[in-house]
C-alpha cells in the first residue's frame, strides 16, 4: 500500500458567533487535512487541554493576567503548529471573502483565524464527522472566555475582562 491521502472536509458547518449572530462564513469551502495523530499531535492536544486547567488554577493569583495569557498563548500556539503541518490545502476565505494562503506549516496563517474556526479546524483533526460535531458541546468557555474577540477587540466573558483589570 501507498501513503495515505488527505481526506476532503466540506467546511459548510463550521459556525462563528460575531455580536451574538451565527454565520458560516466557509459555507462551500472546504479543508484537506491529512487523518491519523502522530505522539507530537497527541501531546499538544494533551497541552491545550491541560490549559484549561491551568487557566483555572490561576485564576484570582498576583499575576494572574500575565499567566493567563502565558497559559493561552502556549496552548493556542502549539495547536496552529500542529494544524498547520495536517492541513494539506484548503479554499478557505477570510471575514471579507478574500482567500487564505494554505497554512503549509505556517501557524501565523491560522493565527488569523476566529476561535471557533480554529476549535472546528481541532475536531476535524481529531476526527469527528460534521453530524459528531454539529452533536458534540461546544468548547469549554473557560479558555475562550479569556480570549479577546477579533472582531471588537472586547473579551468574551465581562468576568474575565473585570478579573483583569483587577
Amino acid at each position: 500500500m501507498s501513503k495515505p491521502l488527505p481526506r476532503r472536509i466540506p467546511s459548510d458547518d463550521c459556525a462563528v458567533s460575531i455580536d451574538g449572530a451565527e454565520y458560516h462564513p466557509h459555507e462551500g469551502e472546504w479543508v484537506e487535512m491529512m487523518t491519523g495523530m502522530s505522539l507530537g499531535e497527541i501531546k499538544a492536544l494533551e497541552r491545550f487541554r491541560k490549559a484549561s486547567v491551568e487557566y483555572q488554577a490561576a485564576q484570582g493569583e498576583p499575576n494572574e493576567t500575565e499567566r493567563i495569557l502565558g497559559i493561552i498563548d502556549g496552548a493556542f500556539t502549539a495547536i496552529c503548529a500542529m494544524l498547520a503541518n495536517k492541513i494539506v490545502a484548503w479554499n478557505w476565505t477570510d471575514l471579507r471573502g478574500q482567500p487564505l494562503p494554505p497554512p503549509d506549516g505556517k501557524p501565523e496563517v491560522l493565527e488569523r483565524l476566529n476561535v471557533e474556526e480554529l476549535m472546528w479546524l481541532l475536531a476535524v483533526a481529531e476526527g469527528q464527522s460534521p453530524s459528531q460535531r454539529k452533536n458534540a458541546l461546544p468548547p469549554s468557555p473557560t479558555i475562550s472566555s479569556a480570549i479577546e474577540s477579533p472582531a471588537t477587540g472586547a473579551s468574551k466573558s465581562t468576568t474575565a475582562r473585570s478579573r483583569m483589570k483587577a
